[in-house]
């Protein structure tokens, strides 16, 4: 029987499916650490692990010999050495789901939290300052009416437009594209500088990375929302405009671990843990992915969410 890596919180039944087929080796949760990782490495034919746990090259070293596939309950690989996996014969494949609902629904969430103020709300009300009045400094927005800007076109952009008409939002967007479903939906295409000038929201999606130029741009009341990777940001340049107050603030699910400890001294950002896609139906379909993912690579199928080619 071939020996399978379980670092990865899955449901019994998932595990007891998979100890039908495997000699199955669990790191527990609390326990998912280099040497532990190492010592369930000897010897395993497959891996299933989490977006969180780290497959460094020691890791993948012990790997290679035996295994054939690592497979990851969501749709990530940052903290898979990719260029030591690329020596050996090891397939990674992440869930290949689907999650732009997902992600449109927490840039929502975002806008929400940030325009009316909801998370200086509920601190407030725990602290015991609530006497029946809300005070002046927690007005926030209206949200409909405003001007959503979403950098990037895509399907993305598409559910993010669509819940902002909904809240009879204006929407702009820029792309190095026309978009005809986007236009359909009434939203309008401009230049990134006219986007970051007009916008009272900005939203982050793809095609352009944004730079202090973008900042200077931008109104001061406007608030920057990125639940898509922080990559699409100047980490250093963003912490610069909150500290210069070039905007009114930023609501993140995505950003460097320097970038966070600067600004979750601002009272003007939120900070959550990449939640984009964590929800109980997307987890329960990405496990179920990721099982698939290697069962059926050792039925002889070709694993659908593969993201290299051997």
């Amino acid at each position: 029987m071939k020996k399978l890596l379980l670092a990865a919180e899955l449901p019994e039944e998932a595990i007891q499916r998979l100890n039908q087929v495997f000699d199955v080796t669990i790191i527990p949760k609390n326990d998912i650490s280099a040497s532990s990782l190492l010592r369930g490495a000897a010897g395993a034919h497959a891996v299933i692990c989490e977006p969180s746990v780290k497959l460094e090259e020691l890791v993948i070293n012990v790997l290679a010999p035996t295994c054939n596939i690592i497979s990851v309950c969501g749709n990530e690989y940052l903290n898979i050495d990719m260029e030591a996996v690329a020596k050996t014969k090891i397939f990674v494949c992440t869930a290949d789901r689907v999650v732009s609902d997902s992600i449109a629904d927490m840039i929502f969430a975002l806008v929400f939290a940030a325009g009316r103020k909801v998370i200086e709300g509920n601190d407030y009300v725990r602290l015991g300052r609530f006497n029946g009045l809300c005070p002046n400094n927690l007005l926030g927005d209206d949200i409909s009416l405003q001007t959503l800007g979403m950098v990037g076109a895509g399907t993305l952009s598409k559910a993010v437009c669509a819940r902002a008409k909904a809240f009879n939002m204006k929407v702009l967007y820029a792309s190095e594209n026309e978009d005809t479903e986007l236009d359909k939906m009434k939203a309008k295409r401009v230049s990134l500088d006219d986007l970051f000038a007009f916008s009272d929201y900005i939203t982050l999606h793809g095609e352009y990375v944004v730079s202090a130029s973008n900042f200077n741009l931008m109104k001061n009341n406007s608030i920057l929302i990125n639940a898509v990777s922080a990559d699409l940001v100047d980490q250093q340049a963003l912490i610069n405009a909150i500290a210069q107050g070039k905007l009114n603030g930023a609501a993140l699910d995505v950003y460097s671990k320097e970038c966070a400890k600067k600004l979750a001294g601002y009272d003007n950002c939120i900070l959550t843990p990449h939640m984009g896609s964590a929800t109980v139906k997307k987890h329960t379909l990405m496990i179920n992915d990721s099982i698939k993912n290697v069962l059926d690579y050792f039925d002889g199928k070709m694993p659908q969410g593969i993201i290299n080619n051997k």
